[in-house]
């Protein structure tokens, strides 16, 4: 047989019609799997794990046919232990079925640090010691000696505090150091808009302390005064300045959110008593 004539024989085209009908049956059975595997153009939105314990989780995610793996702690004070506080993808996020969510739960008590020796140290350098452990700056307590800057004690809650004590993560420590003699060129930092504790940490930053806090009427209440925000300093924000340490700025604050929005004057409230602490 020829080549011509095999090539247009009935054999030969039945099986060239054959493979072609064996290869669009495999295609669309590959693509319906695929769309089965995938549940092609299927999404729902990710339930809200938040404040839920473990077997709360559970049962919620086997009802939206979800996974969930847990896989960080960290204390918080206002959750209870053992819920979740927080998760990804994030509630409302829409995921396929069997997607696993991951979670961080609250731990029953915080992470223990170690307190490390800030005294002998420069105030920065304690400062940054301070941040690579999970400790928190508090209260300056300048005291005249020399050299400046120097750290000379270490506190919590007004007590000295030692070295290699285990303490908890994000406890405050205050320090005490050396101011030098004179006053010293400061940068004043813009405060508007902050808490008292933001505006604390801000000027902790650049060695300054809060020298007195002045409440306006909208203020009644101690948590009215954890919430409300610097409208007007003294001295006002500058890029250097001669100043003391010790009591360095005073602030005024308010919940009315128009003051704070308003541009700052260069001085405070002249009908307000500064007081001498910052309590």
């Amino acid at each position: 047989m020829s080549l011509k004539s095999f090539f247009t024989s009935r054999v030969f085209l039945l099986n060239v019609l054959l493979a072609l009908g064996i290869t669009v049956a495999v295609f669309f059975a590959v693509l319906f799997t695929l769309g089965r595997y995938t549940r092609h153009g299927q999404a729902y939105p990710v339930p809200d794990f938040s404040a839920l314990d473990l077997s709360q989780v559970r049962t919620l995610s086997a009802q939206n046919d979800l996974q969930y793996v847990v896989i960080d702690s960290a204390y918080l004070r206002t959750a209870k232990p053992g819920t979740v506080i927080a998760q990804s993808p994030a509630a409302g996020f829409l995921v396929k079925r069997g997607r696993k969510i991951f979670l961080t739960v609250c731990a029953s008590k915080p992470e223990q640090v170690m307190v490390p020796r800030l005294t002998g140290i420069s105030l920065r350098q304690a400062i940054s010691t301070m941040e690579s452990v999970g400790l928190n700056l508090g209260h300056i307590d300048y005291q005249p000696s020399a050299p400046r800057d120097l750290v000379m004690a270490q506190k919590y809650r007004g007590a000295d505090i030692k070295s290699g004590r285990l303490i908890d993560k994000g406890t405050v420590i205050d320090l005490v150091v050396g101011q030098g003699s004179g006053s010293m060129l400061m940068e004043i930092p813009d405060l508007k808009g902050m808490t008292i504790e933001a505006a604390k940490q801000a000027l902790a930053t650049h060695y300054l302390n809060v020298g007195g806090l002045i409440f306006d009427e909208t203020v009644v209440n101690a948590s009215d005064s954890a919430a409300a925000c610097v409208w007007q300093q003294l001295p006002p924000p500058s890029s250097s300045e001669n100043i003391d340490p010790v009591n360095a700025i005073v602030l005024w604050l308010t919940l009315n959110k128009d003051k704070y929005a308003a541009p700052m004057s260069d001085s405070g409230d002249n009908n307000s008593d500064i007081p001498d602490t910052d309590e």
